[in-house]
């Protein structure tokens, strides 16, 4: 396994035999959204051989709210029955400039009662067919 810390400790690549990954704490604007895009595009790139492999992005975040009672609140219009006791919702969007719609989760955060997490996941594309459009 070999494991790389970088941007003052708050990313970190990991590869082992099964799987490349790379983790960012704290990343909360657009430019960082940019910065990882680009690293991930850049090692898509290095990576890209002839074996066809799926390059998968995900992310998480936490909205605090003001108070439990918004948070209740906003997850109320999803709750499809009486009987399911805390709601959240997943779906798929189309987000502008994506080519594809992503999966989108949202649910009650467990670290904070008045807060929400989030979820979003994709499948980018094949590394051997996709490293011709980066």
């Amino acid at each position: 396994m070999l494991s790389a810390s970088f941007y003052g400790g708050n990313a970190t690549f990991v590869r082992d035999a099964e799987k490349a990954a790379l983790f960012a704490r704290g990343a909360r604007t657009r430019q960082d959204a940019d910065l990882l895009r680009g690293t991930a595009i850049r090692f898509a790139r290095f990576a890209a051989s002839e074996e066809n492999l799926p390059l998968m992005f995900s992310a998480n975040a936490y909205a605090l709210l003001p108070s439990i009672d918004d948070r209740e609140q906003f997850l109320e219009r999803f709750r499809p029955d009486p009987r399911v006791t805390s709601p959240g919702t997943l779906g798929y969007v189309q987000l502008e400039g994506w080519p594809d719609a992503v999966r989108i989760a949202i649910e009650p955060s467990f670290n904070t009662p008045q807060s929400l997490f989030f979820f979003v996941a994709d499948e980018l594309g094949r590394v051997g067919g996709l490293a011709e459009h980066l």
